[in-house]
């Protein structure tokens, strides 16, 4: 895992658990927790490929 993926993934990670401990504590609501999930899914679905993997997927794409 490239180390700006790792960094992203924590500080997504971080904001999902901060915002729900203080949602749940009843101090904030859960647009912080909120906005670490949507952080976390756009790192995930935006990361980087390989080349490997981006000819395989087109090579599944085209049958």
């Amino acid at each position: 895992m490239p180390r700006r993926l790792a960094f992203e993934l924590t500080i997504a990670m971080s904001l999902m658990l901060m915002g729900g401990a203080l949602a749940t504590a009843h101090i904030s609501d859960w647009s912080l927790a909120i906005t670490g999930a949507v952080l976390m899914g756009t790192s995930l679905v935006l990361r980087p490929r390989s080349q490997a993997q981006t000819a395989a997927q087109t090579a599944t794409m085209e049958r």
